[in-house]
């Protein structure tokens, strides 16, 4: 029996998101567990580093994800493998056509075809599904107020946009061999394509990702200083894919819980080119620059899940930074963005703390009292989230290893068996 060739496709990986590079480096490690003697090849926009710190074979990411046109090279990588794997983050919902194009191009291949623990935010993407602030809007508009409300052109050109690509949705993945989700709100929002199979519900990747312990070689004298201290450690993300918009306010809100509680703030970039001027900007408007600074040193995401355990809290708009508490019981608070944030916090019981557009400050500084007066409490219940999602995962591994594992026997030559 020939080697199994693995494609592996999905969200941009490699391109500076520190959460997709952990569900990257997780799934990796769990197609090689599965199947050891596998051949795979990661479509990434980081083909050295991919290559060398995951041991694997690259192609470039598809022409959706780059300013490459071409994917001959993408395409070539597809004709050689027996399977085609797209996975991570929310991928169907933020890239539903490049997601389905990859699928398409795949099952045509007649490759077998795996959609691997994904999530699925309650709306798509609104850059690709609302219609933009251009001139057919203006005209729409105009329209909608000459018919006095009766004709909403706008609310029909969202609501076909939609309708299609659910048809898609369900076209493409009903013909897919298995489709994992990673919690049971995104299996919802997907069944809403109305799949002849419910996907099985297992988890992030990244929430079993190792941790590198925090040294001074990585992260330098000053980060470790703040990391000695007896201060309370506040971990602080904000994503520059949908900003905060009351950027001074929670500058000043840093401020009061520095001076409240004792408190530094560590500032860690999930990407660390565009988060890290964005957090740049909020450490400026701080008046307790001493007390805070940007953590510096590594994009390894075991290296920021390792420095996310030292936290005492962790507050994030940034998904995968609220996983990273989570291998560690770190505790956290979210900052809604998108549904992915409220649905991660409510299987530990929590709420978002507002929205990046009108973050709720008074709920903020309740949590961050609440939770370190009752840091045990809230660690036995993270304990036990953690223990349900890892079971959830393994349920999905052994789903993808039936998959993988399940090919067409060798055709038994008779003239060989029977003789002529």
């Amino acid at each position: 029996m020939s080697k199994l060739k693995i494609m592996l496709g999905g969200v941009p990986f490699g391109c500076n998101n520190i959460g997709d590079e952990a569900i990257l480096t997780q799934v990796v490690h769990i197609v090689k567990d599965i199947v050891p003697m596998a051949s795979l090849v990661v479509s990434t926009g980081d083909a050295k580093n991919t290559a060398s710190s995951l041991n694997v074979e690259t192609c470039p990411l598809y022409s959706a994800f780059s300013q490459n046109e071409d994917n001959q090279s993408f395409f070539s990588a597809m004709n050689t493998a027996d399977v085609f794997i797209w996975a991570g983050a929310t991928g169907l919902s933020d890239y539903p056509d490049a997601a389905l194009d990859c699928l398409d191009e795949a099952q045509q291949r007649g490759l077998k075809t795996v959609v691997f623990c994904t999530g699925m935010n309650d709306t798509f993407n609104p850059a690709h599904f609302k219609l933009g602030n251009g001139p057919r809007r203006k005209l729409y508009r105009v329209l909608h107020g000459a018919t006095f409300g009766q004709i909403d052109l706008i609310a029909r050109y969202e609501t076909e946009k939609e309708s299609t690509v659910r048809k898609r949705l369900k076209s493409v993945l009903d013909d897919c061999d298995l489709v994992v989700n990673r919690d049971s709100q995104s299996r919802h929002q997907l069944m809403k394509s109305k799949l002849k199979k419910p996907p099985i519900v297992a988890a992030d990747p990244a929430i079993t990702l190792p941790l590198i312990p925090v040294n001074e070689k990585i992260w330098g004298h000053k980060l470790m200083a703040f990391l000695e201290s007896n201060a309370v450690k506040i971990g602080v993300c904000v994503s520059s894919q949908q900003p905060i918009t009351q950027l001074i306010q929670f500058a000043n809100w840093l401020d009061k819980i520095v001076l409240q509680h004792n408190a530094q703030i560590i500032f860690i970039p999930m990407n660390p080119i565009t988060d890290y001027q964005v957090m740049s900007e909020i450490q400026i408007e701080m008046k307790q620059q001493n007390s805070a600074l940007i953590a510096e040193g590594s994009v390894d995401p075991s290296a920021i899940a390792g420095l996310t355990s030292n936290m005492d809290i962790v507050i994030s708009s940034r998904l995968h930074l609220l996983i990273f508490a989570a291998i560690s019981n770190t505790l956290c608070i979210g900052i809604g963005r998108g549904s992915k944030v409220s649905n991660f916090l409510s299987e530990f019981g929590y709420c978002t703390a507002g929205t990046t557009e009108d973050i709720n400050f008074e709920y903020l500084s309740k949590e961050v009292s609440k939770l370190l007066q009752k840091k045990s409490t809230f660690c036995e219940i993270g304990t036990l989230v953690r223990q349900a999602m890892i079971m959830r995962l393994d349920k999905g591994k052994q789903e993808l290893k039936s998959c993988l594992t399940l090919r067409q026997a060798p055709e038994v030559d008779t003239q060989s068996v029977f003789g002529r």
